[in-house]
């Protein structure tokens, strides 16, 4: 006699699927709390220290806590850090996302002391931040989202980091795969002003490439968001080829 309950066990375990994202470095970046940080990319002035993250995808790095600083502190190698005083004034930081200095920052005892006037700049070190002129050459170190790895008809949710204290005037997403411009799917939803976040309730492969959130602010800021997404696809029809 057929036992219908057992049949529907061995059916539920055999079309049913957990699902679970995960979030990854590439390779030669080392992941610390909710970020991948590369911390090899050599001495550079801070121009082409900035364009040198951005080639990877990725931004100087921006430690605004003390977890996040502690991948610095750990190191005696001075880094450049996405901060600066547009203002001179050694009390008006901002960050390269255009986000202020909220706390007191992990200042080095006697800093900011604008020594050598202007130093608009800030280098980490093992016992607190420095500012220095925004001269000469130091090392570089990059910070960016971590790869997202989901499987086919996983929901996926993409997250834009935005500044909220500021009032937002535009935002949109672009994908790009292989180095080609490519559409955002059409199923995907929010990925605009009033929800910045991009969600796909049904990812498929086809969704895989690089996602850049766009963000416009009031004053005229622009801020691009990146995410990585990678798909792992059990039926790849017509094919994917590598």
């Amino acid at each position: 006699m057929l036992n219908y309950k057992l049949l529907g066990i061995i059916l539920l375990g055999i079309f049913s699927k957990s699902f679970s994202s995960i979030l990854t470095c590439s390779e030669d970046w080392k992941r610390h709390g909710s970020k991948c940080y590369k911390l090899d990319g050599g001495e550079m002035n801070i121009a082409n220290s900035k364009k040198f993250c951005e080639n990877l995808n990725a931004e100087m790095i921006m430690p605004k806590t003390a977890d996040e600083n502690s991948v610095l502190s750990q190191t005696s190698l001075r880094f450049w850090i996405g901060i600066k005083d547009h203002n001179k004034t050694i009390k008006d930081w901002t960050w390269n996302d255009g986000t202020k200095l909220k706390s007191n920052g992990i200042w080095a005892t006697g800093e900011p002391n604008n020594l050598e006037s202007p130093e608009e700049c800030v280098i980490s070190g093992q016992n607190g931040w420095a500012d220095v002129p925004c001269t000469g050459k130091k090392p570089t170190a990059c910070q960016k989202k971590p790869d997202i790895i989901a499987d086919e008809d996983e929901s996926v949710t993409l997250t834009c980091d935005v500044n909220y204290t500021q009032d937002i005037t535009k935002l949109f997403w672009t994908r790009s795969a292989d180095g080609s411009s490519v559409i955002v799917s059409e199923y995907a939803k929010g990925g605009n002003v009033t929800s910045p976040s991009l969600v796909f309730e049904h990812v498929k492969w086809t969704d895989e490439g690089l996602y850049k959130c766009h963000v416009t602010y009031i004053s005229g800021f622009i801020q691009t968001d990146e995410t990585s997404l990678y798909i792992n696809a059990s039926n790849m029809c017509p094919c994917r080829c590598e």
